[in-house]
This record gives structure tokens, sequence and C-alpha cells, in this order.
């Protein structure tokens, strides 16, 4: 999938361009059991290594979270924070440590994908 540029909406949103390729694929897997427990194992790390004072909230979110849905076998997280300036380099460099690749050319500066 390739950034393809933004443009206005006709009620003056940005919205964000890309292209999928034809062999780009999604795997959808049962549901597993499992996965609220890595998700709160997972939500428990990221809350002991980041800073907390920035923190509102951390949730399990996406078709993982929905029980006995079919699933990308990929476990969602999303962390609602303060202030994206005062956290955004600790948290890359924090991230980077567990291994988490951090989306750099992310169009939209509003948020962190990892």
């Amino acid at each position: 999938m390739d950034y393809t540029g933004k443009r206005k909406w006709y009620d003056g949103r940005e919205l964000f361009g890309y292209v999928i390729y034809k062999a780009d694929s999604v795997e959808l897997v049962p549901y597993d059991v499992q996965w609220p427990k890595m998700a709160e194992l997972e939500i428990k790390k990221l809350r002991e290594i980041l800073p907390n004072n920035h923190i509102i909230d951390i949730q399990h979110v996406g078709s993982t979270a929905i029980l006995g849905m079919l699933s990308k076998p990929i476990i969602d997280i999303q962390i609602a924070i303060d202030s994206l300036p005062a956290i955004k380099q600790v948290a890359i460099d924090i991230l980077k440590t567990l291994e988490y690749a951090y989306w750099d050319e992310d169009p939209d500066p509003e948020k962190m994908f990892f």
C-alpha cells in the first residue's frame, strides 16, 4: 500500500489517499480466546514503560477485541494521551526498545502508528 497524497472532501475534511495493490491480502482467522489476555498483558507492559503523566487511557480495540469475530490476527491497542508533542519522541524511543516498528511516514501528524 502506498500513500498517494491528500485532498479535501466536500465538507472540508482532508482525505488521505492510498493505492492498494491486487497482490495485497488480509488473512482472517477464527476468534482466539487468548486475544483478550494477550492484549491485557501488552497494555500492562505499556503502562509500566510509558510516562503515565500523559496517558489518559489504553484500550484493546479492533476486530480482535470483539468476542467471536473473524479477525486479522493482530492485537490493536489504542492509547489516548493528553499531548502528542509532549510524549511523541519519548514514546517512539521507548516503544522501539520493545521492537515496535514506528511508521514515521504516516501522513497524519495528529496520531502515531506502530
